[in-house]
C-alpha cells in the first residue's frame, strides 16, 4: 500500500517535471526568437543611426545655402529674368528646390521617427527578454526542486520494497 502511495507521489511529480522541461523548452525558444529580434534592431538602430548622421548634414548644408544666400536672392533671381520664358524656368527651379527641401526634411522626419519607433521596440524586447530569462531561472529552479523530490521519493520507494521483501 506504501508502495502505490509513493509510485503515485513520484507519477505526479513525473508529469511536473515533463511540464516544466516542456516549459522550459518554450522558454528557450522565445529567448533565442527575442535574441535575433534584438540583433536584427540593433542592426538596423545603426543603419538609421548613419542615415540620420547624414541627413543631419545634408540638412545643415542645406540651412548653411539658405543662409548664405538668403531668401531674397529667390525673388531677385525671378526679377533678373530677361523675359518671362526665363521667369517661368527660374520659377520652377525655385519650386523644385523648395520640393526638395520638403522632401529632404520629410526623409528626415520618417527617418528619425522609424528609429524611435524601433529603439522602444528594442527597449520593450530587452525587457520582454530580462523577464523570460528570469523566468526560466525560476522555472529551471523549480525543475530542480521536483527532481529532488523524486529522488527522495525513488530511495523511500525502494527502500519500502526491500522492507517488504524482507519481511516475505
Amino acid at each position: 500500500k506504501e508502495g502505490d502511495e509513493l509510485m503515485a507521489k513520484m507519477q505526479v511529480l513525473t508529469e511536473q517535471e515533463d511540464e516544466l522541461e516542456e516549459h522550459i523548452d518554450l522558454l528557450e525558444d522565445r529567448i533565442d526568437e527575442l535574441q535575433e529580434n534584438i540583433d536584427s534592431q540593433t542592426e538596423h538602430i545603426t543603419e538609421l543611426s548613419g542615415d540620420i548622421i547624414s541627413r543631419d548634414e545634408m540638412m545643415a548644408d542645406r540651412i548653411r545655402a539658405i543662409y548664405i544666400g538668403g531668401t531674397s536672392s529667390y525673388i531677385s533671381m525671378l526679377f533678373e529674368s530677361k523675359d518671362f520664358a526665363s521667369f517661368l524656368e527660374t520659377l520652377d527651379v525655385l519650386n523644385a528646390l523648395v520640393k526638395a527641401d520638403r522632401s529632404l526634411i520629410e526623409e528626415y522626419k520618417a527617418t528619425k521617427t522609424g528609429y524611435e519607433e524601433i529603439k522602444i521596440s528594442l527597449e520593450n524586447d530587452m525587457t520582454a527578454l530580462e523577464e523570460s530569462m528570469n523566468d526560466l531561472e525560476k522555472q529551471k529552479e523549480k525543475l530542480d526542486i521536483n527532481k529532488a523530490k523524486t529522488e527522495k521519493l525513488i530511495v523511500k520507494y525502494e527502500k519500502a520494497e526491500h522492507a517488504a521483501q524482507e519481511e516475505m
